[in-house]
């Protein structure tokens, strides 16, 4: 089975002075998608999502990490306050932190952020973590029909 070949940028790819940056030209020749880091949690905002978003000519995503302790709309809000997504861009949440949460505390933060984000777009985001971490962190079985992205490594 062949998979289409993307990457994942974040302000880890940029050089602390911003001097050294991702090859946009060669990643749109050679790359299906890219997904970019907008956030993390209410407050945070990757300072190289704006120029990295724009200079994406291939099909987009954009992710945002979920702290699954903090409070989901305030997170989805924020989300969407950095990405204001065209009708083929992709909004993805990064689930793959628990700090400390339980299983019924994680899905039930998931699944606020999932209907909010829905709610303001018309469309689900695309979930994304691990098999094993979903498996031990998440009631899939009270979650809506959604689009995963598994990583495996």
């Amino acid at each position: 089975m062949n998979y289409p070949f993307g990457i994942d940028i974040s302000a880890y790819q940029y050089s602390a002075d911003g001097k050294q940056k991702p090859d946009f030209k060669r990643i749109n020749d050679n790359c299906k998608f890219i997904a970019v880091r907008a956030g993390i949690s209410w407050g945070y905002t990757d300072k190289w999502f704006s120029y990295s978003w724009g200079q994406i000519t291939i099909p987009r995503m954009a992710y945002h990490v979920i702290y699954p302790e903090e409070n989901a709309i305030s997170q989805m809000q924020h989300f969407l306050n950095i990405v204001r997504p065209t009708a083929t861009d992709r909004l993805v949440l990064d689930m793959e932190l628990d700090h400390g949460q339980g299983k019924a505390k994680i899905t039930d933060t998931l699944i606020q952020c999932l209907e909010y984000v829905k709610a303001q777009t018309g469309r689900y985001p695309i979930v994304y973590s691990r098999a094993s971490w979903i498996n031990q962190f998440v009631d899939v079985s009270q979650l809506p029909d959604v689009d995963w992205w598994l990583a495996h490594y």
